[in-house]
């Protein structure tokens, strides 16, 4: 039968008009009595439709088929038993290209894929192929190819093999298959390495250099170390000098650097990206050998680079700061990003118990590590643990004498951290000036109000688009300057907000991808999480390429507003912890009014609280009724004249109880601070001095004591009290 392109398709539209209309009557007959049609004519029916370039129609079918909750290896069976193995995987392609069919096909190809990785990981097919590779050639070839599917999940068969080395044929068979699985080897036959009999060892240590993976080089050395077998010692050595270059690497520093590794997600230590889990490996010789346990992958490597870290910390105790630093970092992660369903029983506390006992010095290097990866909700763990247990210079200052992250800290692009980091200053009340001290008071200041602002950047190719984004987001309480078809367009707006805490995108696929690294080379950006807005193949591609980064969201294009919604909140959470609440916001305010009061009290002259002043003149006058008396008693410890003006003319705004306390607190600033007030002030204050009710007017008269008023101001009350 001959093949045709969609593009010559639409020149036999009149001849197969009839063929259609009989053939678009089956969807509805399906759902009408969806028994009629057996799995086989309805998958034959979606790869037919697809093929005549109606999308819409197969999608119904794939639905269908769907809908039956086959079980992946029996979809399996039902392509590769039926031979549609070719024309399947086109018409799903072909499908997700057109995108009227997309996420049905899709679904279809993820029941396929599962199927295939269900029949080869399932251990009687890997020892039936394992058996098939010392028998005739097509066999081995299909046995081998079947091994490499099974990837990881197939080792601790294969290494049985090696190990109990009964069959040398089939031995020499499995170390190639071994080989030839390459990365996806490497860790079961590490963790293996350690444990095993010495022949079996001198065999993994050969593997190993064979297949040249560095990450093998730390059990290697390790074992190079403390084996007393010489064969075995130099076979690792061997190994360790294949797949390092060097020959006398420490294994405690080779462990440290692997575990980097997998705390950075380095794509060569994942052995199954877009899984839902990943296998971690254990021996065992009494129980079988190797064994594994299976991590969500949102945390497997976290998990693993602890475990790394625990290797390094197990041969060199102290000092290995590298290594407890990056263990206390992983599992501060794993806190953070771990699925909420997920069931991990670590046998630890939690992980500020550690955080804390390892020090400051610890903690200040976890801080860097988040500053450096702008992991947000890391740098507030980290501050959060400097807080409890760093006190003087240590907050800004090095052992070597080097700037501690806590004062880079201060120009984080998030406003959590910033003021997180402030509050932490503060409470030390520094004696010596360090860079960037100046800045402490006014970011706790700027706490104080405004807090719970969110502001948002749209980059859109389409001013319609743009525009549609825009009004989306301010109904959601964002702040939102007009749309800019570039990054660069609005590199005002980004530079004058307070702090980023969204962008959202829709871009070509080239420019997309140069808005991700303009982000990241951009301060006031590299924190700011990410949506971008696509579909078809540009969708795919962003998915390759960003699809593990918490802070970036790829959705298709059109999305309804509830779904942008919910993406939005989702991840803004996982990014930035979350929109400040209004009660959030009360509690930094508090924090912050307490800790600059502490300052102006103590008359700190490293973090100077007046240098707030105009902020917290503005806080007073923009407050709710809230934090009014306490900001008062704050202002009223600065020796600043506005500072006592303002709280006068709250005074003057009040009534009652309040007025009282407000003309109090003017009264203690003038007694601090002297008479500060303008003339105008003064004359309101007389006429409450006169004419107030009791409690007021003894307010208002122990006010201008306080103030020294003129001798003929106090007479001219004593004549108007005798009448």
């Amino acid at each position: 039968m001959p093949k045709f392109s969609r593009s010559t398709l639409p020149t036999f539209a009149g001849c197969l008009a009839l063929a259609l209309s009989t053939h678009l009557a089956a969807p509805a007959l399906a759902q009408e009595g969806p028994d009629r049609l057996t799995d086989r004519q309805l998958l034959d029916e979606f790869i037919h439709f697809v093929f005549i370039d109606r999308d819409d129609v197969a999608a119904d079918y794939a639905a269908q088929l769907l809908g039956r909750g086959i079980d992946p290896r029996e979809f399996v069976d039902l392509v590769e038993g039926a031979g549609l193995s070719d024309r399947f995987d086109r018409a799903v392609s072909e499908a997700i290209r057109s995108g009227l069919a997309e996420s049905q096909a899709a679904a279809l190809r993820k029941l396929y894929s599962e199927g295939r990785l269900q029949r080869a990981r399932d251990p009687q097919e890997i020892a039936e192929n394992i058996a098939m590779l010392t028998g005739p050639l097509r066999g081995r070839l299909i046995a081998k190819e079947r091994l490499v599917a099974a990837g990881e999940y197939a080792v601790p068969q294969l290494l049985r093999v090696i190990d109990e080395g009964a069959d040398p044929a089939l031995v020499r068979e499995v170390r190639a298959v071994l080989v030839q699985l390459g990365q996806q080897a490497v860790m079961p036959l590490s963790v293996a390495l350690r444990d095993t009999t010495p022949q079996t060892q001198r065999a993994i240590a050969d593997l190993l250099g064979q297949i040249g993976y560095d990450t093998a080089a730390p059990f290697l050395a390790e074992v190079a170390q403390t084996t007393s077998n010489g064969p075995v010692r130099e076979a690792a050595q061997r190994a360790v000098e294949s797949v390092t270059g060097e020959a006398n690497g420490r294994a405690n520093e080779l462990y440290v650097e692997i575990a980097e590794n997998y705390s950075s997600e380095d794509a060569g230590v994942t052995s199954f990206p877009g899984e839902a889990t990943q296998p971690m490996w254990r021996y065992e010789a009494t129980a079988g050998g190797l064994l594994f346990s299976s991590a969500p992958t949102e945390v497997y490597h976290e998990m693993m680079a602890m475990r790394l870290s625990e290797d390094s910390l197990r041969l060199v105790r102290t000092p290995n700061a590298a290594a407890a630093a990056l263990w206390v970092a992983s599992y501060l992660r794993l806190d953070i990003e771990r699925p909420e369903n997920a069931n991990l029983d670590l046998g630890l506390r939690e992980p500020m118990y550690y955080a804390v006992a390892s020090g400051s010095t610890i903690a200040q290097n976890v801080l860097s590590r988040a500053l450096a990866t702008s992991n947000t909700q890391l740098a507030r763990k980290a501050i959060e643990a400097i807080g409890k247990t760093a006190g003087g210079q240590d907050l800004w200052v090095g052992a070597s004498g080097n700037q501690q992250p806590l004062v880079a800290s201060l120009t984080y692009p998030n406003r959590r951290v910033q003021y997180e980091a402030a509050l932490a200053f503060a409470h030390a009340q520094p004696r010596q000036s360090f860079e960037r001290s100046d800045l402490v008071a006014p970011i706790l200041a700027s706490s104080i109000r405004g807090a719970t602002d969110r502001y948002a950047l749209v980059v859109a190719s389409d001013p319609e688009v743009g525009r549609g984004l825009q009004r989306m987001l301010e109904g959601m309480g964002y702040r939102v300057s007009p749309a800019g078809e570039s990054l660069g367009a609005l590199q005002q707006e980004y530079e004058t907000a307070a702090s980023v805490d969204l962008v959202v995108a829709s871009l070509p696929l080239d420019q997309s991808v140069g808005l991700v690294t303009q982000m990241r080379a951009t301060n006031r950006l590299m924190a700011a999480p990410l949506l971008m807005l696509s579909g078809g193949a540009d969708e795919i591609e962003l998915n390759r390429r960003y699809g593990s980064d918490r802070s970036i969201e790829i959705r298709t294009a059109g999305i309804r507003s509830e779904q942008m919604r919910a993406t939005i909140e989702d991840l803004s959470e996982r990014a930035l912890g979350g929109a400040i609440s209004e009660e959030e916001a009360t509690i930094y305010a508090a924090e912050s009014i307490d800790a600059l009061l502490e300052l102006a009290i103590s008359n700190n002259a490293v973090i100077v609280a007046s240098d707030a002043t105009s902020q917290l003149v503005q806080a007073l006058e923009e407050d709710d009724g809230l934090m009014e008396l306490r900001l008062a008693e704050l202002l009223s410890w600065i020796d600043e004249a506005n500072a006592q003006q303002a709280i006068f003319d709250r005074a003057i705004q009040a009534q009652g109880a309040q007025r009282v306390a407000l003309l109090g607190h003017t009264a203690n600033s003038a007694r601090r601070n002297g008479n500060q007030l303008l003339e105008r002030q003064i004359q309101r204050l007389l006429q409450i001095a006169r004419d107030g009710d009791d409690a007021e007017a003894i307010a208002a008269a122990g006010l201008l004591g306080s103030l020294g008023v003129p001798s003929e101001d106090l007479a001219g009350l004593i004549l108007d009290g005798r009448g």
